[in-house]
């Protein structure tokens, strides 16, 4: 693994929210090797809203507009950056994940192994698609954000479907939907007991044909499987402290994120949903390491 002092989130992130302002990366041109953006129709609200001017001015992004049922269109907000400019002290894990997927340092017991992760230790970076979501509750609730990760032209790429307001949670299940078709390999953490289940009951709710789910890594479970007894328990904040070194500082707890999404909603006003943004970006980045940790046959260090 690169040195762990690099995988530690900015303390910037506190300064910025205390001026009032966080900007995660510079709005990015169209990425042409990801064969999407091209693809979609580019158009702006009414001027003036606040989500318009104070939110895209903190969030910079695109708006897009996606296919929904029953021959209806819909918008949300996305935000596409790659690793470099969201969090530039991380890129050393980038090329590490390049490496470690295309088979250098690989080691890991493959009878002890679930039958995904042999699976995904023979994949190319780029087939591989992370996936995580941000949600106002456990169920029956709106799904405003749906994070993803994937390797393309030597980077690590986030892409981030946002709601700015509840109708645009349709939307964002679109590009859900449509992104999930298209993956070769899909890896999430706690994905089978929780996110994709969400998606299939948000997607059923509004009328999308039945959720395709490629082969699935939930790295929970393969995380119970290979550290049980190592570490106090598997929550991702956990796992990342005891095994990527990696401290947040400054981050909002995930109880916090709905009453924050309400907020935002309520007042128009960004508040904390850049470090919502930064927040699940982080978790997508902690599955790729996760992942390397697996399949070279890391140890947790002992001190």
């Amino acid at each position: 693994m690169p040195p762990r002092e690099n995988i530690r989130t900015p303390d910037i992130i506190a300064t910025l929210l205390s001026k009032g302002g966080l900007t995660l990366a510079s709005r990015l041109p169209a990425d042409r090797d990801s064969g999407d953006e091209g693809r979609f129709d580019f158009t702006a609200k009414k001027s003036g809203s606040p989500t318009t001017s104070s939110f895209a001015g903190m969030c910079p992004g695109r708006q897009v507009r996606l296919k929904l049922p029953r021959r209806k269109t819909g918008l949300c907000w996305l935000i596409r950056r790659p690793l470099a400019k969201a969090s530039p002290a991380d890129v050393p894990n980038e090329r590490h994940f390049s490496l470690v997927m295309r088979g250098a340092r690989q080691r890991f017991d493959e009878l002890a192994a679930s039958a995904e992760l042999c699976q995904i230790a023979s994949c190319e970076p780029g087939d591989i698609l992370f996936l995580d979501i941000e949600t106002c509750g456990l169920r029956d609730c709106e799904l405003f954000l749906i994070g993803l990760m994937f390797f393309r032209g030597g980077r690590l790429i986030f892409e981030q479907y946002f709601a700015r307001d509840y109708e645009e949670e349709t939307a964002v299940i679109a590009a859900a939907v449509r992104r999930l078709r298209q993956a070769r390999i899909l890896v999430t953490f706690n994905g089978k007991a929780f996110d994709m289940k969400f998606i299939a009951g948000r997607a059923c709710r509004y009328g999308f044909d039945s959720l395709t789910c490629p082969p699935h890594l939930d790295l929970l479970r393969e995380s119970r499987r290979r550290w049980r007894g190592q570490v106090p328990n598997f929550r991702l904040g956990t796992l990342e402290k005891f095994l990527l070194g990696r401290f947040r500082k400054n981050d909002i707890p995930s109880r916090e994120i709905p009453a924050a999404y309400h907020e935002f909603i309520r007042t128009g006003r960004p508040g904390l949903m850049p470090a919502v943004l930064y927040h699940n970006m982080l978790d997508l980045l902690s599955m790729a390491q996760l992942l390397c940790m697996l399949l070279t046959g890391e140890e947790p260090a002992n001190d």
